[in-house]
């Protein structure tokens, strides 16, 4: 996959596919079904992007980017097309926790964690009287999560509730996120109900169609499963390792790829699935605004946690738990954990326990020692029956630029990019309309 065949250098490609994630991998499958001649260039010496599968011990699955994905309608075209069979979650580890008053707090039932101390009796009444608050004339048509969420509820909601869920997601600040980007069917929800809780009790009366079962699933040895099920499905032939994209120059309708090697490929449709500011910079005549999209840092470590070491209490928290998420003003500095080995098998060895830390980029230039202590010290605090020989940093992995903001104004300066730029350029990635896997491969569709 790593020199250019004939066919490709010689002849213009009907399609060229820039970047070998999972969004350039989703587009060129679609290329593959409807048979057009295409070739995919990835800059780096392996396919997947952020997805990165890595074995311990040469045998233990790791994650060193996304753990799992969500089933949904462009997953199921994917793996109905790649023949892939998806690993299932353990349906016995479904319940979502939050990490806040220096506990952890059962939250995947809202009417359990309601009924409990989690939240003050302030915070339960503006959730009960959210449904009378209208909206004012004069609030603005852009707002910030943070801002949003407090006025319809307080600023307890936030802290315990929106800052965790957020920084599951986006390890990213509330105070600059878009709330119409982030979350716009709730956005659409408070313009058309006056209220979120109302508008939920009206749309689940309405809904008839039946929804598409979504479900946590992974693959026997991790996303390495799925990149090589794409090879295999794309040939070879068609994918192009180590060529990084210096420049995008047209000639009468025709696109020059200008490689870093000095090659140069013809081709008349361009499919863009590399970050933002790598796509402002190789096209900046038309993609200079997506140099505005800011990337948060964040850290992944990988975990084994001695089974034996820890209590039943804390056994039946981590075996009956996806993971936990940190509130806001908490003693731990972890934003979240997920209990790999309670999710999927052969996630870690014997009498272990594996499970992937996440650290905010506010640690980013800490050293691995340092990144180590912290996580070791954390894991102390929510697991009491630990102790410091029972826990086993595994791997660090640091994205410097992780995962896209939508910030204020996102939507308009996607709309506007989009709008300036040729047909024979389509942008797709994880910064256009929404950062999970399953809205990176709908940016193909």
């Amino acid at each position: 996959m790593n020199n250019l065949t004939q066919t490709h250098e010689n002849n213009i490609l009907e399609l060229a596919i820039i970047g070998g994630g999972i969004s350039g991998l989703s587009a060129a499958l679609k290329a593959k079904k409807e048979s057009v001649n295409f070739a995919l260039f990835e800059s780096e010496s392996c396919l997947g992007g952020c997805m990165q599968t890595t074995l311990l011990d040469d045998e233990f699955v790791a994650e060193l980017g996304p753990n799992s994905f969500s089933w949904g309608e462009a997953w199921q075209e994917i793996l109905n097309t790649l023949e892939l069979k998806p690993l299932l979650q353990n349906p016995e580890a479904k319940q979502k926790l939050i990490y806040a008053n220096g506990a952890l707090y059962p939250a995947s039932n809202p009417l359990t964690l309601f009924f409990s101390d989690f939240i003050s009796l302030k915070t339960k009444w503006a959730i009960c009287s959210e449904i009378f608050k209208t909206r004012p004339d004069n609030s603005p048509s852009e707002e910030s999560i943070k801002d949003f969420f407090t006025r319809r509820f307080n600023a307890e909601f936030v802290s315990k509730l929106i800052v965790p869920l957020i920084s599951g997601i986006y390890a990213g600040n509330i105070s600059k996120l878009s709330m119409r980007a982030v979350f716009p069917l709730l956005a659409e929800l408070e313009q058309k109900h006056k209220s979120l809780i109302l508008g939920f009790l009206i749309n689940s009366f309405k809904s008839k169609t039946k929804k598409l079962k979504r479900t946590i699933n992974s693959f026997d040895g991790g996303f390495k499963d799925l990149i090589l099920a794409f090879k295999t499905y794309l040939g070879e032939e068609n994918l192009y390792l180590n060529h990084k994209l210096n420049s995008l120059k047209q000639n009468n309708n025709i696109w020059e790829l200008h490689f870093e090697s000095g090659k140069i490929i013809k081709a008349k449709n361009i499919v863009l699935s590399i970050p933002a500011y790598q796509a402002a910079k190789i096209l900046p005549e038309y993609l200079a605004d997506l140099n505005q999209i800011e990337y948060a840092p964040i850290i992944t470590i990988t975990v084994w946690l001695k089974e034996s070491s820890l209590s039943e209490k804390d056994k039946q928290i981590y075996f009956k738990s996806f993971g936990f998420l940190k509130a806001e003003n908490e003693n731990i500095n972890l934003l979240g954990l997920i209990f790999n080995s309670a999710l999927f098998p052969n996630r870690s060895p014997a009498d272990y326990v594996s499970g992937t830390a996440f650290l905010g980029g506010n640690f980013i230039n800490e050293s691995q020692i340092e990144i180590e202590n912290i996580v070791k010290k954390d894991l102390l605090k929510i697991f009491s029956s630990l102790n410091e020989n029972s826990i086993e940093i595994k791997f660090i992995k640091s994205w410097i630029r992780g995962i896209p903001q939508y910030n204020l104004g996102h939507s308009a300066l996607i709309t506007k990019v989009k709008n300036q730029l040729p047909d024979s350029i389509k942008l797709v990635g994880n910064y256009l309309t929404g950062i999970s896997l399953e809205e990176t491969i709908k940016s193909t569709f």
